[in-house]
């Protein structure tokens, strides 16, 4: 008899989170179309929707609790903390953020890594994507 895992209700949050970045990337492409036109945007998008393509990917995972999607969210929060503090300390502005400036990439990942990274270690949650080992009776 196989037994249903119970989602937590951080699991849920984070894979609906995880969901608007491709949403987001589409309700933009969809603005700048009237603009610029379809196959002007197709090749800045490119990238974008791959982007997209992954996170959805990871949002199914996540909520079908599958252990790969666990570790994509640790490894994948620790790279993005590094890379934001890296790009703020060396003065780095890859993404050509005004405004803020370099402050954007020390406040977003912050604010997204560190309780990714704290929820997906916990060990009730690292438990839930445990697979579990069907014993022979």
């Amino acid at each position: 008899m196989k037994m249903e895992k119970k989602r937590p209700r951080g699991v849920v949050i984070f894979a609906i989170l995880f969901m608007l970045v491709p949403l987001n990337v589409v309700i933009e492409f969809i603005g700048e179309v009237p603009f610029y036109g379809f196959r002007e945007l197709v090749p800045t998008y490119f990238g974008p929707f791959i982007s997209s393509v992954f996170f959805i990917v990871l949002s199914i995972g996540i909520f079908k609790l599958k252990e790969w999607a666990r570790a994509i969210c640790v490894w994948g929060s620790i790279l993005f903390f590094i890379w934001g503090w890296t790009c703020f300390l060396v003065g780095w502005n890859p993404l050509g953020v005004m405004g803020l400036g370099e402050l954007v990439y020390i406040i977003y990942p912050t604010i997204v890594g560190i309780p990714t990274l704290f929820y997906f270690t916990r060990p009730k949650v690292k438990e839930q994507f445990k697979r579990k080992k069907i014993a022979n009776t």
